[in-house]
C-alpha cells in the first residue's frame, strides 16, 4: 500500500514564496522539490484559520457543514476523519504537530491518531529512543497533562484570553513556553521516525506534519534576516518596531488600527519572509534526507497551507477575521514520484480536497460519507480530476472568534461594530473571479488575474455575474446536511471502524 505524508505550513502565504515567482529566495528546497510535483496554482483554502481549515481537511467538508468553528467546537462524532478512515484501513497513523490548536485543545482533530507528538508546549511530546526512568516519566506526563488542561482553559475563557494578549502578558507565553512549537526538532523527528517504521513495520505509514514556522510572533534568526532583508541589519528602529508588535499579541489577530505604514509593512514582510526560508531550509533538509534513503519510495506527498497571513492587506493582521487572498489563495502541492508527471495546475480547487486525495491513494472507499451530488472519492480525488469536478469552484468562510470579540470590544470599543467582525464572511471563487459577502449581503466581486492583490471592487460594474455567485454560493449553503451517510468500504475496513469504536 502506498505511504501517505501530509505537511502543513501553517500560515503561510501563497504570493510570498519563490515557488509562486516571489522575488525573495524564501522556498528554495521547497522549489527544487516541486519541480518532480505538481504545483497548484490556485489553491483555495476553505477557512482562514486554523480550526476551521484543518476540520475541513480532515473530513473533505467546508466550514458551514462540520461546524467546527470557535476554540470550543469539537468535531461531530458522526463525522468520520480521514486519520480515523485511514486506521481503520490499516495504516500506522502518527502526527507530529507544532500547533497548540491540534492536538492540545479538545477538539477532536486528533482523533485517529495512534500517536501524536505535540511540540508547542512547555512539556513537548516527542518520540525518544531512550525510555525515561519510571519516575521522571510520571512526573513529565503530569506536567504535559497539566499544560494541556492549562492551555484548554484559556482557550476556553474569555477572561483569561483577554489577559494572554495584554502586552504585559504576551511576551511571556509567545516566547518562553514554546508557543510555536519547532521546526528543526519537528522535521527531524519525522524523518527519524518514518525510517524507523519503514524498516521495521509492516504497516503503511501515513504521517501529518504541521509546521509554525510563520506564524507569529515572529524571531527569525538573524542570519536568516540578513539572508532575506540585509537593509534591515543595522537598523534599530525596524527592530524596536518589530519587538513591540511581537509583544503585543492582540496586534497580531485585529484591524490595523491605525493602518500600517508602508516602512511598517516592509519591516513585518521582511520578518516573516525570514520565518519562511528558515522553515524551507529544515523542511527541504527533512525531505532530501528522506529521498536519499529511499524512504519516499511509493509515497504521495501532500504539502500545503491550512490558510495565509494578514500583513496590513486591506487593514487587517493575523487571520481572524476576513477572506481575502492573502489568507485563503495558498500554496500546494502533490509528489509521487512515478506516479505524478510535474506540471503546472491552473485550476481552482478547494483544499478540503485532501480528504479523498488520500483516500484514493490508499484505495480506500468511493464515496464520500454526505449527501452531496459530487461528493465521491474518485470525482474530488486531486489524482484523477482538477477544478473542472467542480465547476472550476471552491468556497472560504470565516467565522469570527467569538473569544476575540468579546476582547476586542474591551480593548478597542466600537471596532466590531465599525468593521461588522461579528458577521460571517464568505468567498466564492470561480474560475478567474471572485465574490465575497458579509452577512448575507455581497461585499465585493474581484477579476483575479488582472488585481490578484484584490484592489479593485467590480461588483456595480459586472451585476449579473455578481448575481451568478451569489446565487452558486446560496445553492451550496442551502443544501447542506449535517449526518453522513452510508459510505462504500470495503466489509474489513468497516469492521476495523467498529471495533476502534467510531461506528456502531
Amino acid at each position: 500500500m502506498t505511504n501517505l505524508l501530509l505537511i502543513i505550513l501553517d500560515t503561510q502565504r501563497r504570493d510570498r514564496l519563490s515557488l509562486y515567482g516571489y522575488a525573495r529566495p524564501t522556498s528554495p528546497r521547497l522549489d527544487d522539490f516541486a519541480a518532480e510535483g505538481r504545483v497548484y496554482e490556485a489553491a483555495v483554502a476553505p477557512a482562514q484559520w486554523t480550526i476551521s481549515s484543518h476540520a475541513s481537511m480532515f473530513t473533505g467538508l467546508y466550514p458551514y457543514q462540520h461546524a467546527t468553528n470557535q476554540a470550543n467546537d469539537r468535531l461531530p462524532l458522526a463525522l468520520t476523519s480521514v486519520v480515523e478512515w485511514l486506521r481503520a484501513g490499516g495504516y500506522h497513523t502518527v502526527g507530529f504537530c507544532n500547533n497548540p490548536l491540534i492536538g492540545l485543545i479538545d477538539n477532536g482533530l486528533d482523533r485517529g491518531f495512534e500517536r501524536f507528538y505535540h511540540y508547542a508546549s512547555p512539556a513537548p511530546q516527542r518520540p525518544t529512543r531512550r525510555p525515561l526512568p519510571p519516575v521522571l516519566a510520571g512526573a513529565w506526563r503530569g506536567f504535559s497533562q497539566f499544560t494541556r488542561r492549562t492551555i484548554n482553559r484559556f482557550a476556553h475563557n474569555e477572561a483569561l484570553f483577554r489577559a494572554s494578549l495584554h502586552p504585559l502578558i504576551s511576551p511571556i507565553w509567545s516566547r518562553w513556553v514554546n508557543y510555536k512549537g519547532s521546526v528543526a526538532a519537528s522535521t527531524r523527528d519525522l524523518r527519524a521516525y518514518w525510517h524507523q517504521h519503514r524498516r521495521s513495520a509492516q504497516q503503511p505509514i501515513f504521517a501529518f506534519l504541521n509546521l509554525m514556522g510563520t506564524h507569529m510572533p515572529l524571531r527569525p534568526p538573524r542570519r536568516w534576516l540578513d539572508h532575506i532583508a540585509p537593509e534591515l541589519r543595522r537598523d534599530r528602529a525596524a527592530l524596536r518596531w518589530m519587538a513591540a508588535y511581537n509583544g503585543d499579541g492582540l496586534r497580531w489577530i485585529s484591524p490595523a488600527i491605525p493602518p500600517l505604514t508602508d516602512w511598517q509593512q516592509h519591516v513585518l514582510g521582511a520578518f516573516y519572509d525570514a520565518a519562511a526560508a528558515e522553515q524551507d531550509h529544515y523542511l527541504g533538509a527533512m525531505l532530501a534526507a528522506m529521498q536519499a534513503d529511499g524512504d519516499l519510495d511509493d509515497t504521495l506527498v501532500i504539502i500545503g497551507a491550512d490558510h495565509g497571513e494578514g500583513l496590513g492587506d486591506h487593514g487587517y493582521c493575523g487571520h481572524s477575521f476576513v477572506v481575502n487572498h492573502e489568507l485563503t489563495h495558498v500554496p500546494w502541492l502533490l509528489w509521487w514520484r512515478g506516479r505524478l508527471p510535474p506540471a503546472r495546475e491552473p485550476s481552482v480547487i478547494s483544499t478540503r480536497r485532501v480528504f479523498h486525495t488520500l483516500l484514493d491513494a490508499a484505495g480506500l472507499g468511493r464515496t464520500l460519507p454526505i449527501d452531496d451530488p459530487a461528493g465521491s472519492v474518485e470525482r474530488l480525488s486531486l489524482l484523477r480530476a482538477g477544478g473542472e469536478a467542480e465547476h472550476n469552484t471552491a468556497l472560504s468562510e470565516a467565522y469570527p472568534a467569538n473569544t476575540l470579540l468579546n476582547t476586542l470590544r474591551y480593548r478597542m470599543p466600537g471596532v466590531v461594530e465599525q468593521r461588522r467582525l461579528d458577521a460571517v464572511r464568505r468567498a466564492v471563487v470561480r474560475g478567474e473571479h471572485k465574490l465575497t459577502t458579509v452577512g448575507d449581503q455581497p461585499e465585493a466581486l474581484y477579476h483575479l488575474p488582472t488585481d490578484p492583490t484584490e484592489q479593485v471592487n467590480c461588483l456595480t460594474g459586472q451585476p449579473t455575474l455578481a448575481a451568478e455567485l451569489y446565487a452558486a454560493l446560496a445553492q451550496a449553503l442551502t443544501s447542506a446536511v449535517s449526518a453522513p451517510i452510508d459510505q462504500d468500504f470495503s466489509p474489513s475496513v468497516l469492521e476495523n471502524l467498529r471495533a476502534l469504536g467510531y461506528l456502531d
